[in-house]
């Protein structure tokens, strides 16, 4: 800590005697600037976990499985993201310390660590299951997804700062990927509620051969399907709709792929029943859309209403 201070105060020291300089690059004085404000941000968090390691680390891992994540690396995780929150705005209010290179701290140094913390939360959700011991476990509220809310956040606030500048096709692909991704959270949420509430070990061998898990999976994946053709259906767009049917295509797939291997169990009869009644129930409140799509081919139906009138 001591070490990281001292380097933090030379760089600050150092960009005082260049910014004093007249006709300075502008690489040289975007390197010493970054020296001294990314400082902080990569020296908080580390003396932070190295500190409360061992004060919230439990003495000996539940499990090999978890390799990362404890206490003190979720909370100087918060610190980082809760400094990258506050230089988002400054970058707004052109405030220290990031006055005179507000901007380009906003469109790439902030967008480049909030990429960072996207890939270690990404990883964190694949690696570990959330334990928050001593405490109970509790989903969603447990210290992996609160991290994981918490890059929602800044990605969102990164997201807001640059709509305006951003092309229509990035945005598109910008809110699609964030679909996917949350979605993907969310399947990896309920795998580790299972994982605690049903004594299964959270590794991909035991959670694939649980009856339980391939049950309530399908459930959930027909459940998403038919909110998402419920919502195409209202926005008149075939090709979110086309989406959610592709979705109950796995689960059927799936169905006979995976659940069926399990015959007689309750798990199966449950999963085959609950997929069967609300097949037919998206049958009657989400069939195909009629008419044109109005979200993701507005050139198309303009070009439509032109050659065929009514």
């Amino acid at each position: 800590g001591l070490a990281l201070l001292g380097l933090w105060l030379s760089m600050a020291f150092v960009l005082r005697r260049l910014s004093a300089q007249e006709k300075l690059p502008k690489p040289a004085l975007q390197m010493a600037h970054f020296s001294r404000v990314i400082g902080p941000w990569m020296m908080v968090p580390a003396f932070l976990s190295l500190q409360l390691l061992p004060l919230l680390a439990p003495t000996e891992p539940s499990s090999e499985w978890i390799v990362a994540g404890m206490w003190p690396d979720y909370i100087a995780a918060w610190v980082a993201m809760g400094l990258l929150i506050v230089g988002l705005r400054q970058v707004r209010n052109a405030g220290w310390p990031l006055r005179p290179l507000q901007s380009w701290y906003g469109s790439v140094v902030i967008p480049l660590a909030a990429a960072w913390s996207l890939l270690l939360v990404v990883y964190w959700n694949l690696r570990q299951d959330g334990s928050m011991q001593p405490l109970p476990y509790l989903p969603v509220l447990n210290p992996l997804d609160l991290t994981t809310a918490f890059v929602g956040l800044l990605l969102f606030d990164l997201w807001r700062m640059h709509r305006r500048n951003l092309s229509a096709r990035f945005g598109r692909l910008a809110l699609r990927t964030s679909g996917a991704l949350i979605f993907a959270w969310f399947n990896l949420m309920l795998l580790r509620t299972a994982s605690h509430y049903m004594s299964i070990p959270y590794r991909f061998d035991d959670l694939y051969q649980s009856q339980f898990v391939q049950a309530m999976l399908s459930l959930v994946w027909t459940l998403c399907a038919f909110g998402l053709m419920r919502y195409a259906l209202r926005r008149v767009s075939k090709p979110l709709w086309m989406v959610g049917a592709a979705l109950l295509a796995l689960v059927v797939v799936k169905l006979f792929a995976v659940d069926l291997k399990s015959v007689g169990s309750i798990a199966r009869i449950v999963s085959f029943m609950g997929v069967g009644g609300l097949m037919l129930l998206i049958g009657y409140l989400a069939p195909l859309p009629r008419g044109e799509s109005k979200e993701y081919e507005p050139d198309t139906a303009s070009e439509l209403e032109t050659e065929q009138p009514k």
